[in-house]
């Protein structure tokens, strides 16, 4: 195996999927990443656990795939590998011990311990073990039960049934396995607790939160260029806001694009001969028709540095029915502007920068809305194959959340919304 290769690989996959909607968008691609994850952290000597996968992720943030990030990533795998290699050996009980006293995540130790991360032996370690239900050596004797994937398989297939007590599966292992009946217990009520929301009344209010749209820092860099489904135009674009670089993903409609591209001949003329060159050529069906990268495939990116783009993050609605902007990062064009028709920009004073602030804040709320939404929609609709685990993972991919530190944040700023009503705004002291 060579990691350089497999790095490149796993690069591709994850910006392929990223193309096509993300997990949701494309399971059989998101199944592939994570099987791609597994083989290379194989590779290196290093369990399937989140902490090491994080590293392959930080592969991933990058719009391009560079010689000194696969660098990176590989040192800091064989400095993993020889930290995980030469630790003091300890038992599966020390290491549940451990793990319960600091509240581990199930997603790194039970990789660790060569479980799989199970709708149930979740089940065993977070509602037992964590909450002192179970000791270590009973949670280590219930987890060895399962070391099986037969078990498993059939362990979620009675879990996805409406009444998992009159499954076949349920009659073969109700002796075997430990603590089934809880288990059983747990699945049902979480059920019922996702009906009995979907049930409530969503009540949404007036549709008084607009989208603002704001001027990208000037001038804008168009670097990479993706055509999707004929009409529909994403162009990855680095802004700059005093003299640092933000990244965007502009959306556009094409003949907004080919407006945009006449504008800046003959470069703009180039660009669209070569997406018209790149359409003809692919004869499937593909979501993504073309996809160029102009510094790799041009020579050059494209400067805009005779108008102003003025766009806007587009706006979802949240688990109750109000309306948020989407994330931060994907904006869509709303107009292009002579450089001469704007008078004065003022992006960083005091009250823009709050309000910049409260908006991603706000951005940040809604994802965690959009995760649970789309954690709900895999739990009901996606094939038995996937793991708790893995749905998780999609809902967190999909809505932005991949970071444990966002994802946390994320949650805090929805809850305090959603329990607690508080619509937080940053104020400047002469609001005070």
């Amino acid at each position: 195996m060579q990691p350089e290769a497999e790095l490149k690989k796993y690069y591709d996959l994850t910006k392929r999927m990223d193309a096509q909607g993300g997990p949701e968008g494309s399971t059989n691609l998101f199944e592939e990443i994570l099987w791609q994850e597994q083989q290379i952290l194989s590779f290196f000597g290093l369990p399937n656990s989140d902490k090491y996968r994080k590293i392959l992720w930080e592969l991933t943030y990058d719009e391009k795939f560079g010689k000194k990030a696969v660098q990176n990533i590989v040192k800091q795998l064989q400095e993993a590998a020889e930290t995980h290699l030469l630790a003091p050996v300890h038992t599966a009980l020390e290491m549940l011990n451990q793990a319960q006293r600091e509240k581990s995540s199930a997603f790194d130790i039970l990789p660790e311990l060569g479980f799989a991360t199970h709708i149930y032996t979740l089940y065993v370690y977070e509602q037992l073990l964590l909450k002192g239900e179970i000791t270590t050596e009973e949670a280590l004797a219930a987890l060895q039960k399962t070391a099986e994937p037969a078990i498993l398989d059939k362990l979620g297939v009675m879990a996805n049934k409406e009444q998992p007590r009159r499954t076949k599966s349920y009659r073969e292992l109700k002796e075997e396995i430990p603590y089934i009946e809880g288990f059983i217990d747990h699945v049902l009520y979480a059920e019922e607790e996702m009906e009995e929301d979907e049930e409530e009344e969503i009540t949404v209010e007036g549709d008084e939160f607009e989208p603002v749209p704001f001027l990208l820092g000037h001038p804008a860099v168009v670097e990479r260029i993706i055509c999707i489904e004929h009409t529909n135009i994403s162009m990855v674009v680095r802004a700059n806001n005093e003299d640092k670089p933000e990244m965007y993903t502009l959306g556009m409609h094409v003949d907004e694009f080919k407006e945009l591209m006449s504008l800046y001949e003959p470069l703009g003329a180039i660009i669209l001969a070569r997406g018209e060159q790149l359409t003809a050529e692919n004869g499937t069906e593909e979501p993504v028709i073309y996809e160029i990268d102009l510094e790799e495939d041009l020579g050059q990116t494209l400067e805009i540095d005779q108008h102003y783009l003025e766009v806007y993050a587009p706006q979802i609605r949240d688990e109750r029915g109000r309306l948020e902007e989407n994330r931060f990062g994907f904006v869509m064009l709303h107009e292009i502007i002579p450089i001469g028709e704007v008078e004065e920009i003022e992006l960083q004073d005091e009250e823009a920068a709050l309000n910049q602030v409260t908006g991603q804040l706000k951005h940040i709320q809604a994802w965690y809305g959009f995760y649970l939404n789309k954690l709900k929609s895999l739990n009901k609709v996606t094939s038995e194959s996937l793991s708790a685990e893995e749905k998780q993972l999609i809902a967190r991919h999909y809505a932005g959340l991949q970071d444990d530190s966002l994802f946390e944040l994320a949650r805090q700023l929805h809850e305090l919304y959603s329990r607690h009503h508080i619509n937080f705004e940053l104020r400047n002291k002469s609001e005070e």
